[in-house]
């Protein structure tokens, strides 16, 4: 492709008045303090806007002079598209153990300095495919095989891919993803493009054979000693997004605060401020505070700084560096339980449909939060948790799911590209496997089986025990590849001992092998999954006061809950064993060793 030199403005010696020339643009990979203001251009000026990445992503920017002219995201290919399968003639279990190996160009951006200059879409787009595949591995330990996209016929004609050589394969159905699945028709039936990134891509995807450099590299997040750093200390890495008008306060230092009296069990703007001033000199010196020249003294924020913090800064850069520090406190083969849960109050602040929800990774013992993400569009929770895997290391790690990651897509992500193994509970909404594991004859076909033989008491006052029933699936049974052990857990309560008795099953698979997980540790694993809902759900809702918060704009919410799991993260790794209010109290008298929480690395 022949690169021209385009006509320069009559003020030739103003940078801003230039026009860009196509062969002095360049592409690269976003840096990682550039990150939010790539996610920002990207949200504001792309007519889908932008939220995250499903699952494994690059961000590149295209250059010119040093200033940005286009943006282009790049994730994992889409779960399923029939165009694409009938044009590369895969079966089903050769499409799902190859996805990984195709990118989707989801985001194209030209930006205003970029617009209207000819033929920079397709050279931009031609230098980032020459590049994508040696960067995916790179980031990702494995090369790309194939790029597609898809374009809205009713808007665009597509030109900057056809440009590129890209092919036309077909219309998709129409349909929008809601809740994890494709159910949402929307009408609107888009174009499918594909792209070979190396000479006989298609042969090589159809062929049954695998090669050894298409093998996904597990995730793999250590932190040296070296690393480890004070919760303080990480704090000071979150982007500030605030205006450098009036900016007083570090965003490190107003956070750290936010955590501290969180943990004597003080939320909010105005209780944060009342908190701080009751700090004395030498503990506002050791969080970094401001010294005030004409006083003479360590201030501290005002209820207005506390609030627009919690309301502007990036939930994402947030969370990113606190699930960087929270990691190391769990046990490196402790068993996650991964659940979403909506943000009360939160969807009062963006369009119709639209509100704030959080997606964590608890550990089984304590339901401890290890990671967390928020997302806000409808059926995000989907891509939510695709992303947060991405960020914490899974090897070796049983993850636990309940009946709505049920889908294929989540469970061969954690089994095939983060090397870890799954227990997910099946219900009505995946109807053949639901089907299949009810009508099977359980009494007499279940190979192994546990009871547990005392009645308990739960938290309802009531009595109950539980048995379970398990056996190894044939591998044509379930559509699910690694579907190792399918059980089924008889639940029996009664409100007293001898009286009468209520019955009802629960269903599930697991990646455990009969030899990792016997019948009696799938029914733990089972029952502890609800940890996540029992001891962080709960515990946030009613104990920090998640519930009753009355945060409602910007990235308010979001942030509050975020700073719930690191203050709860806190409380059950230091003071385990007790209630959060107790621990709240016992911090609140002693306040000494909550500071001690901030400043110690971890």
């Amino acid at each position: 492709m022949r690169a021209f030199v385009y006509v320069w403005s009559m003020d030739a010696q103003s940078d801003s008045a230039k026009v860009p020339v196509v062969k002095e643009v360049t592409v690269r990979l976003a840096r990682p303090e550039e990150r939010l203001r790539w996610d920002t251009l990207m949200d504001q000026q792309h007519p889908l806007g932008f939220k995250q990445f499903a699952g494994r992503g690059l961000r590149y920017v295209a250059e010119w002079n040093g200033k940005w002219v286009a943006l282009l995201g790049w994730q994992t290919g889409v779960f399923q598209c029939r165009p694409r399968e009938q044009w590369l003639g895969w079966h089903k279990a050769v499409h799902f153990q190859r996805l990984h190996l195709i990118a989707n160009n989801t985001r194209f951006l030209l930006l205003e300095r970029g617009q209207g200059v000819q033929n920079l879409g397709s050279h931009v787009l031609g230098l980032n495919l020459r590049r994508l595949s040696a960067d995916w591995q790179a980031r990702w330990g494995y090369p790309l095989e194939l790029a597609e996209t898809f374009v809205n016929p009713q808007q665009y004609r597509g030109t900057v891919y056809l440009a590129s050589n890209w092919i036309k394969l077909g219309l998709s159905k129409g349909y929008a993803r809601s809740n994890g699945k494709y159910t949402a028709k929307h009408g609107q039936k888009k174009v499918m493009l594909v792209y070979e990134l190396r000479a006989g891509a298609r042969q090589r995807l159809a062929d049954p054979k695998d090669r050894p450099e298409w093998c996904c590299r597990a995730v793999e997040v250590r932190y040296g000693e070296s690393e480890l750093r004070s919760l303080r200390e990480q704090l000071e890495d979150v982007e500030d997004s605030r205006s450098g008008h009036g900016k007083r306060h570090g965003l490190g230092v107003v956070l750290a605060l936010l955590v501290l009296a969180k943990l004597a069990g003080r939320h909010g703007g105005r209780a944060a401020e009342a908190y701080s001033k009751t700090l004395k000199q030498h503990e506002l010196r050791a969080l970094g505070c401001r010294w005030d020249v004409r006083e003479r003294k360590y201030v501290t924020p005002s209820d207005t700084t506390f609030q627009r913090v919690m309301e502007r800064t990036d939930p994402a850069s947030l969370e990113r560096n606190m699930q960087r520090w929270m990691q190391p406190l769990a046990g490196p083969q402790e068993a996650l339980a991964a659940d979403g849960k909506r943000i009360r109050g939160a969807n009062k602040l963006t369009a119709a449909g639209q509100h704030w929800e959080t997606v964590t990774l608890a550990a089984h013992s304590t339901g401890r939060p290890v990671a967390s993400r928020s997302y806000r569009e409808e059926g995000g929770e989907q891509g939510a948790l695709r992303a947060l895997l991405e960020e914490v290391d899974l090897r070796g790690r049983t993850v636990t799911l309940d009946a709505g990651h049920a889908g294929q897509e989540i469970q061969r992500a954690i089994v095939e590209q983060h090397g870890g193994q799954v227990l997910v509970r099946i219900k009505g909404n995946c109807p053949q496997t639901w089907a299949t594991l009810t009508e099977l004859n359980w009494g007499l076909g279940a190979e192994r089986s546990w009871q547990e033989e005392n009645w308990q008491r739960s938290r309802n006052k009531s009595w109950e025990r539980r048995s379970i029933e398990v056996f190894t699936p044939h591998p044509k049974l379930l559509p699910y590849p690694h579907a190792k052990q399918a059980y089924r857990i008889r639940h029996e309560s009664c409100q007293r001992l001898n009286g009468p008795v209520s019955v009802s099953y629960s269903y599930g698979i697991t990646s455990l092998s009969e030899k990792a997980a016997s019948a009696q540790q799938l029914l733990t694993l089972q029952r502890r999954h609800w940890q996540v809902e029992s001891a962080n759900h709960y515990r946030r809702d009613v104990s920090l006061g998640e519930d009753h918060s009355r945060i409602r704009t910007g990235h308010g919410p979001s942030n509050a809950a975020a700073l719930n799991n690191l203050t709860l993260a806190l409380l059950l790794s230091h003071r385990p064993g007790e209630t959060v209010p107790t621990a709240q109290t016992y911090y609140a008298g002693n306040r000494d060793e909550a500071l001690q929480l901030l400043l110690t690395p971890s």
